[in-house]
């Protein structure tokens, strides 16, 4: 019997399972040919956000390390006994030093800078200014008896208070994102071609106007969602009274967004389709949410860490993209996390203006009125 007759056999006894196998075949196929492919082809590092060497005390990123001390934080340890005044700094994966790496992190800046104080990191990725979150951050403030407080609002802290109390309200979008998160996403950089498509997918959703977890990022659009900003204000507002109660100093950093800082970041990003309100570009974001604090918030618009209030267009056309901001290193377009070079820029900001000054401060508000 032929080898032709013997292949015609074995298909009319299993059909089903022949084109089962055969079908495996081709899929296996395709996708060794796209990993091997994308291997070549991609010009970024599909693990850039990811640690896969780690142990208990230091997590290892392609961007640098992350300490982790015996309470879980990322930081050193922290010197219980020490009567020094301590100074606690909270945020996102920003302050936690994605794009920077330990030691290179404005609160490693601020500490070489003010030895006098004891500096302790409390950041964690995804945080957000939520009520939740306010119970966490006066917790930890209260067992490790901070006297201040520096909390580092990023843009895309910026949420319905709803939103940020029920869980119930978020959307499919952010259920499927924190589904594939838990189930796919040990491919994450491991994968060419899972990383190519979750990267490809992500920057199609930013450019419809989502944000980088799944929200509406509400921060681009002042305009159409200044009540957002004014929610988010409030909590704010509510967190610095909380804090008062305690006696514990509140100070508030507001971080920029590369497309805000830099003329030719901003071209770039409205390539790749991503859009905002004019008045976005403009600080407006930023100026309603300090429009909406209340008077006695100690604030810093970071946004002057890197333009010049008096020649900002010459500012923003010095700026290139990536000099600041991780940019295009890793797998999505990355205008949220500065670079070593941008913990710089923010820290020596914030000491060129006396940080902490324990004293209510009028900024700048040239940008936009």
């Amino acid at each position: 019997m032929n080898k032709t007759n013997s292949k015609k056999r074995l298909f009319l006894q299993h059909p089903k399972k022949t084109i089962i196998v055969v079908n495996a075949v081709v899929i296996a196929f395709v996708v060794i040919t796209a990993e091997l492919f994308l291997r070549f082809y991609l010009d970024y590092n599909p693990g850039y956000y990811m640690a896969f060497n780690t142990n208990d005390r230091e997590i290892d990123y392609p961007y640098g390390t992350i300490k982790i001390n015996s309470h879980g934080l990322p930081d050193d340890e922290f010197n219980l006994t020490s009567s020094q005044t301590r100074v606690g700094y909270f945020g996102d994966s920003v302050i936690y030093g994605v794009g920077a790496g330990y030691g290179y992190r404005i609160s490693e800046h601020l500490a070489n800078q003010y030895p006098e104080l004891q500096h302790m990191n409390f950041a964690q990725v995804g945080t957000a200014v939520t009520n939740k979150e306010t119970i966490l951050r006066l917790k930890h403030a209260l067992d490790y008896k901070l006297d201040t407080l520096i909390y580092f609002f990023n843009q895309n802290d910026i949420l319905p208070t709803q939103d940020t109390n029920n869980e119930t309200n978020t959307t499919p979008l952010v259920k499927v994102r924190y589904w594939l998160s838990l189930t796919l996403d040990w491919f994450r950089g491991r994968s060419y071609l899972y990383t190519f498509i979750r990267s490809a997918t992500k920057n199609y959703l930013m450019s419809k106007g989502y944000g980088f977890h799944g929200h509406i990022a509400y921060e681009r659009y002042p305009e159409q969602y200044e009540n957002i900003i004014a929610d988010t204000a409030a909590r704010i507002n509510n967190f610095k009274n909380i804090l008062d109660e305690h006696d514990i100093n509140f100070i508030l950093v507001i971080l920029p967004l590369e497309m805000q800082i830099s003329a030719e970041a901003e071209q770039v990003y409205a390539e790749h389709k991503i859009t905002w309100d004019t008045s976005y570009i403009l600080g407006r974001t930023q100026q309603t949410l300090i429009q909406h604090l209340d008077p006695r918030v100690n604030y810093f618009d970071a946004y002057y860490a890197f333009v010049d209030p008096y020649n900002i267009e010459s500012s923003r056309k010095n700026n290139k993209a990536g000099e600041y901001f991780v940019y295009n290193k890793g797998d999505k377009l990355d205008w949220n996390h500065p670079n070593r070079k941008g913990h710089e820029a923010i820290a020596n900001f914030l000491i060129e203006n006396d940080v902490f000054r324990l004293t209510t401060k009028n900024q700048l508000t040239t940008r936009f009125n």
